[in-house]
Parts: C-alpha cells; sequence; structure tokens
C-alpha cells in the first residue's frame, strides 16, 4: 500500500535550467493551511508568480483556488499577475470529481493559466514551473517600471522567516 504523507509546510530552492537560461527557484508551500495565513501573506507580497493547486478529487479545493488567486491579486494590485491554476492527483482518476474543463473554465474565467499534474507520478511538474517562469519573464518585460521597483525594495529589504 502506497503511504501518503501531506505537505504541511515546506520551504526549499531549487535551480532549473529554462529555455537555456539558469533560474532559482524560492518555493513556500503552505498546502493552504491557515496556520501559515500570515507567512503566505509575506510569500504573497514578496512572490513574483504562484502556483495555485487545487485537488481533482476534492470539490472545495477549486473553491479555495479562486480564493487563493483573488487574494494574490487584491495583495499585488494587478490582474494579469503571473499565476498558474494546477490540479493536482492527475493518476487518481477514479476518485476525481473535478473535470478537465472545470479546471480549464475557472483558469480562463480567472486569466490564469492552467494544467493538471501528479506529484506521485511527476506528470507536468516541471511543466507547472517552467510556465510559470515564463509567465513572470513575460510580465517583468510588459511591467518594467514595477519591476525596477521590486529590484530597488530587494536592495533595502530584508526578510527574515
Amino acid at each position: 500500500m502506497d503511504r501518503y504523507d501531506p505537505t504541511i509546510e515546506d520551504s526549499y530552492r531549487k535551480q532549473i535550467e529554462i529555455d537555456g537560461t539558469a533560474c532559482v527557484l524560492d518555493i513556500m508551500d503552505t498546502a493552504g493551511q491557515e496556520e501559515y495565513k500570515g507567512l503566505r501573506e509575506t510569500y504573497m507580497k514578496s512572490g513574483e508568480g504562484f502556483l495555485i493547486v487545487y485537488s481533482l478529487i476534492v470539490r472545495e479545493s477549486l473553491e479555495t483556488a479562486e480564493k487563493f488567486r483573488n487574494l494574490v491579486i487584491a495583495t499585488k494590485g494587478h490582474e494579469k499577475f503571473p499565476i498558474v491554476l494546477v490540479g493536482n492527483k492527475k493518476d487518481l482518476a477514479e476518485q476525481r470529481v473535478i473535470t478537465e474543463e472545470e479546471g480549464r473554465s475557472l483558469a480562463q474565467r480567472l486569466g490564469t493559466d492552467w494544467l493538471e499534474t501528479s506529484a506521485k507520478t511527476g506528470e507536468n511538474i516541471k511543466e507547472a514551473y517552467f510556465r510559470l517562469v515564463r509567465l513572470i519573464d513575460r510580465y517583468r518585460d510588459e511591467h518594467p517600471d514595477e519591476e525596477r521597483k521590486r529590484r530597488q525594495k530587494l536592495k533595502k529589504s530584508c526578510i527574515i522567516l
């Protein structure tokens, strides 16, 4: 029998290459836990892009994903901020309660990118990060003044968690 170990809170740094460019990703995964709300808001303020993950086998998680997207947009103050909506647990097809069409439709309505993954099998995991980094790059190109201000703030601040 497979053992399931749910994420409670995890933070790590990963270096990957995307489109021939080395990228360092700082990743904070709070798994939506309410006790990490303050930490999550700190990361939202400094985050440049977001993967918002919902479970394909839990209907309520889709509603929660929409709330997270709205919180990101309110925090960042920009409707077209880099977000990828991710339906996870694709490997559990027999337990699935959220269809591809529902996920795709929500992403379209929210103005986010979208894909489905399986953390268990690794399906589309790298692709989710690749898409997000490409969206961040596009956002930086389209909003150079915001990017300049962000870099100036980083030089002046230190976030300690």
